[in-house]
């Protein structure tokens, strides 16, 4: 789950006033969501990250790690490309990097998307054109 991380470090870390571009591939966006439609392992793992048991834990402990819920100021004069494949079905694009667009994409200095026709979340057809 290395977009949680990315919009962490763009946003809250000590390096985020020195963030200037923030690249998110198939990155999870809406954590909330994420966590409720996760099932074995995915969710073994999102539960694990955030210390929780069950729904209450999870919503309590995840506050402010929720990218789609951060406030848009964060994204003032920051550069963002969303990058996702059509076919994810593991971090949905109309749920997540399409719509952190549509929430912080006008906050933003840039913001753009770069959309892969087909695929799935591996690495493989999630690779940028050479």
């Amino acid at each position: 789950m290395g977009g949680l991380i990315a919009y962490w470090l763009a946003t809250q870390s000590e390096f985020a006033s020195e963030v200037v571009g923030l690249l998110i591939n198939s990155g999870t966006t809406d954590l909330t969501l994420r966590q409720s439609v996760a099932a074995d392992a995915d969710l073994v793992e999102i539960d694990s990250a955030y210390g929780s048991t069950d729904t209450a834990s999870f919503l309590a402990n995840s506050v402010g790690h929720d990218p789609l819920l951060l406030p848009a100021s964060l994204w003032d004069e920051m550069k963002v490309l969303q990058v996702w494949s059509t076919g994810d079905t593991t971090v949905v694009p109309a749920q997540h990097g399409q719509a952190w667009l549509e929430e912080f994409g006008n906050a933003c200095a840039y913001a753009a998307a770069s959309i892969r026709s087909g695929g799935y979340h591996g690495t493989a057809t999630r690779r940028l054109p050479t």
